[in-house]
């Protein structure tokens, strides 16, 4: 069933739906809001984002999206950071 959540829900979602929770929202709200289904759906997110729940840790990645081609990407965008500044 994991395997069925990481393709029902983007990266992208996930994240925001976490952002809201460390905002205040309520993990009911949020399942209602966006109709999440009830369970422990949210609290896995925020442990792949490695935010404890009621946590203030800063959000990262989780690991498998690291891709090689990410991250050549994002060194590519300090380097041309570097230059603008």
């Amino acid at each position: 069933m994991a395997s069925q959540e990481k393709n029902k829900y983007s990266l992208a979602f996930k994240r925001q739906v976490v952002q809201e929770y460390e905002r205040g929202a309520t993990f009911a709200a949020l399942q209602r809001k966006y109709g999440i289904p009830q369970g422990p759906t949210i609290r896995r997110w925020l442990k792949q984002f490695n935010r404890p729940a009621g946590g203030q840790s800063p959000m990262t990645e989780p690991e498998t999206s690291r891709t090689p081609e990410v991250q050549a990407l994002q060194e590519r965008i300090a380097a041309l950071e570097k230059l603008v500044v």
